[in-house]
């Protein structure tokens, strides 16, 4: 039962990391004053996305 929450929680940890990978990129993004803002949005919601369903 204990390993079943390690793993779970280190999932989640996972996911907070990448989340704020996101979000740091884009914060990097509004800083850089680039145009592909909302193309850019869409790759990080689909990866974080892509990494929710894969769990």
């Amino acid at each position: 039962m204990y390993y079943f929450n390690q793993i779970k929680i280190q999932g989640q940890s996972l996911f907070l990391l990448l989340l704020f990978i996101a979000i740091m990129i884009l914060l990097l993004t509004v800083i850089g004053g680039k145009a592909d803002i909302k193309e850019l949005n869409i790759t990080v919601l689909h990866e974080v996305l892509r990494f929710t369903l894969k769990k």
